[in-house]
């Protein structure tokens, strides 16, 4: 074989690397968010590192592994080069670390992967990491993390405070936010000041006590707000904002009546 004919077996490097960059957790967090064209790039990027890898390890098994040498040595043979023995840079050694770097894409983002189990923080560590240039997402996520109130308002003028109920999905960049309200309300065209007109938490406590509403669950509860439709997300703290909010005659908030 002369080099003209490793040509095809260039691939194989950039294969491995697609692999562990679709196979390896943290990989697969920031590569669901990106377009087509970065995943190229991340999965040569990932191959170029497999194939270095893999040279070090051809030149391991090449010193100090009799087995390997022989396997390159009938590979020699196969391909019309008997009697040859294995040099460290011939053509059937070049071929041997393309073909090691592409075992070693699934190979390698497999046992990465285990640290997830062995340290579960570490995947929460990577989640962080996928998130942290998305404001949305952060928030969601800290609003799910920490119990924490957000306010959101759509394009509609429509406000709803609550709790996001789910994390963020780290295989894909997020679409809406689900979230069990607690108030709802719209903001006043002129003001653009928040007016709140329904006590969700209220209504979700009187189930617990009057029979005739025992047909609802919290399911019944649940807003889904798409992404697209949505202008201004932020926390939200009810304490902070029946002491400092301007809302003329409207009566304030029961702040006992929403701690439940």
């Amino acid at each position: 074989m002369d080099q003209a004919g490793l040509v095809p077996f260039l691939i194989l490097p950039l294969i491995g690397g697609y692999a562990f960059s679709i196979t390896w957790t943290a990989s697969l967090y920031n590569s669901a968010r990106e377009d087509g064209q970065r995943i190229y790039f991340r999965a040569a990027f990932y191959g170029v590192f497999l194939t270095l890898c893999a040279i070090c390890i051809h030149i391991i098994l090449l010193n100090y592994s009799a087995g390997y040498s022989r396997l390159l040595a009938t590979a020699s043979e196969a391909i019309g080069a008997a009697g040859v023995v294995p040099e460290m840079w011939s053509t059937v050694a070049i071929v041997a670390i393309l073909f090691i770097s592409f075992m070693l894409g699934p190979l390698a983002s497999h046992a990465l992967n285990l640290l997830n189990v062995i340290i579960p923080s570490w995947n929460k560590y990577q989640l962080l990491q996928a998130i942290k240039h998305d404001e949305l997402e952060e928030l969601i996520y800290h609003s799910v993390k920490y119990e924490k109130p957000l306010l959101v308002t759509l394009d509609s003028g429509k406000v709803y405070v609550g709790w996001a109920v789910v994390a963020p999905n780290p295989l894909a960049a997020v679409k809406h936010i689900k979230m069990l309200p607690l108030l709802g309300g719209y903001r006043n065209k002129d003001t653009q000041q928040v007016e709140f007109t329904t006590n969700y938490h209220e209504i979700i406590t009187s189930i617990e006590q009057e029979s005739d509403l025992d047909h609802l669950t919290l399911d019944d509860f649940f807003v889904i707000l798409p992404t697209k439709n949505i202008i201004l997300v932020h926390g939200f703290d009810i304490t902070a904002y029946n002491k400092f909010s301007t809302r003329g005659d409207e009566e304030p908030t029961d702040e006992a009546d929403l701690s439940g």
